[in-house]
């Protein structure tokens, strides 16, 4: 009898054990790990400062330095430069790619590949160019080829355009390089990629006037996106949005700015588009309730892991379409409101000079003790994806990304796989279309340090 009762007391108590257990979700969270604090309290050292501003400045200089990063100092752009290297940048955005493209559900013909070759127009390019410099005036997108057409590698495969290479954000400045036979796009280099963007949403300027503006004193967007008022002569301009990470000019002390007053607001520069194409900077106000900061955020666990919390559950984005991020775009705003510019694709992003680790020849279980030793922010990458590492919970690592598709980890192969499409804490079990898991897969681990 003594025996069956302690069984049955077990049991009970084993029962309670699981009750107490928090449920997970499918992609193995559960909903106290939905939150920023969670991860924090589970954080060692998570206040503490990794780089003061001085060295995450330094860092910028270093990644854009290094070779293959494709990130550029637009403000120490050469001047002039000769039409071999203009056409060797304009390459691989002047003529058709090699694989097959679609305009919805029908293969592009010659005669569009035709159009966008000639409308490249590459003999132009004079012997020597004298380099134009600018700002992005709006939200916008960088494009492969000099044309607005989508262009998918699958029949209306409309979540992702292999004619878009970046978002660009307002006030990020430009090279330009060459000009559209129609008079529409500028080939331009923006600081971590090369494209064509619509000559609408680039202001001229020169290169002292880039320089005067980034020396001014500034506020960085620390929410995933904020927006200023509707101007009262002005309604049918609607709001400007402003995404993470973009750096705002502190506008002079102004009383009001379009009929409102300033004291509880902060006064910022925002670019418009003259009529002759030329920059003019005209004062803004943003509520004070805003995410703004004054200058860059401290660069600490912490701020990373709130950083990324402002976009759990934001849709994914190829390439800044659908006006969203996908995962590597997710990775840079974080970074740029800490002043660090990292490159704009994953696996540049992944070889970024700081502290990486080749882990691709390291088994699963290498990978996670190597992780159990990182700080949140590690970015971790695999082929073709890259992901935040959050923390170690009871020997199993945690990521957030914003991710299209994955599958559960009792699950295998593209039968199990569920489209996420969005910003997404998840475990590294769930598995891949192949049924490999994400933690099988890593290829680096690189610290931002």
């Amino acid at each position: 009898m003594k025996k069956f009762i302690a069984a049955i007391i077990l049991i009970l108590l084993g029962s309670a054990a699981c009750a107490s257990e928090p449920a997970k979700n499918f992609c193995g969270a559960t909903d106290n790990m939905l939150s920023a604090d969670y991860w924090i309290e589970h954080t060692k050292r998570a206040r503490q400062t990794i780089l003061t501003l001085e060295e995450t400045a330094a860092l910028s200089r270093k990644i854009k330095d290094t070779p293959g990063t494709h990130c550029t100092d637009i403000l120490a752009y050469p001047a002039i430069l000769p039409r071999s290297l203009i056409l060797q940048k304009m390459k691989s955005f002047s003529t058709r790619p090699q694989g097959r493209r679609y305009i919805g559900a029908a293969e592009a013909g010659e005669g569009f590949w035709r159009r966008v070759e000639e409308n490249a127009d590459t003999g132009a390019v004079k012997e020597t160019e004298m380099i134009r410099f600018g700002v992005a005036v709006k939200n916008g997108l960088i494009k492969t080829l000099p044309c607005e057409e989508p262009l998918y590698s699958g029949a209306d495969d409309i979540l992702f355009d292999m004619n878009v290479e970046s978002a660009v954000k307002i006030w990020e400045p430009l090279a330009v390089l060459h000009e559209s036979a129609d008079g529409e796009y500028f080939f331009v280099e923006s600081p971590c990629c090369a494209g064509w963007i619509k000559k609408d949403g680039v202001a001229l300027t020169d290169k002292k006037t880039l320089k005067e503006l980034a020396a001014r004193d500034f506020y960085v967007v620390t929410g995933s996106r904020v927006t200023t008022d509707i101007r009262t002569s002005e309604p049918e301009a609607g709001r400007r949005e402003f995404f993470m990470g973009t750096k705002l000019p502190a506008a002079d002390g102004a009383v009001s700015v379009g009929g409102v007053s300033t004291a509880f607001s902060r006064g910022v520069l925002v670019p418009e588009r003259g009529v002759n194409g030329s920059l003019r900077a005209v004062a803004e106000r943003i509520p004070l309730g805003a995410e703004l900061s004054h200058g860059y955020l401290p660069y600490t666990q912490a701020n990373v892991i709130r950083q990324a919390f402002k976009m759990l559950g934001e849709r994914y984005g190829w390439g800044g379409t659908y006006g969203s991020r996908d995962c590597s775009a997710f990775i840079r705003d974080i970074y740029l409101t800490f002043g660090i510019e990292l490159p704009r694709n994953s696996l540049q992003q992944a070889l970024t000079p700081a502290e990486r680790t080749d882990a691709a020849k390291l088994t699963a279980a290498e990978r996670e003790k190597l992780l159990a030793g990182s700080p949140a922010g590690t970015l971790v990458q695999m082929p073709g994806h890259i992901m935040l590492y959050l923390g170690t919970i009871k020997g199993k690592p945690y990521i957030i990304h914003s991710v299209y598709a994955l599958a559960p980890s009792d699950a295998g192969g593209a039968d199990g796989v569920t489209v996420l499409n969005c910003v997404a804490v998840t475990d590294m079990e769930m598995r891949r279309r192949n049924g490999s898991r994400i933690i099988d897969n890593i290829a680096n681990i690189n610290i931002i340090r």
